[in-house]
């Protein structure tokens, strides 16, 4: 989706690629530190259509259950183009990573 803005005499132009819960999960990948949890998409990828499709993830306050949020909704939601967000990530060396990114209905 391109997003235009006039502005007086000018025109701005960028691209719009995620939406807010995505922003999230984009100032997370920009932080000067940061570990690479995505293969937890590929976790969750394997258990959808089965009978453990139902995933419960607890963990003591503080310990990233927004951020890992953030990152399931970033990848799954239809609608948005966040490959440039997960190209660089463990995630894009499986077998189905381009198989459900972006393809899903998600609610967060």
């Amino acid at each position: 989706v391109d997003v235009e803005v006039e502005l007086g005499d000018m025109m701005i132009s960028q691209e719009k690629t995620n939406n807010e819960k995505n922003g999230l999960y984009q100032d997370v990948l920009n932080d000067r530190i940061f570990v690479d949890k995505s293969m937890l998409i590929h976790k969750v990828s394997e258990t959808m259509n089965t009978k453990s499709k139902y995933i419960c993830i607890t963990r003591p306050r503080r310990f990233g259950k927004t951020v890992n949020a953030a990152m399931l909704g970033a990848y799954y939601t239809k609608g948005y183009d966040t490959h440039q967000m997960f190209d660089r990530l463990k995630i894009s060396q499986t077998d189905s990573y381009k198989k459900h990114l972006n393809r899903h209905n998600v609610i967060y």
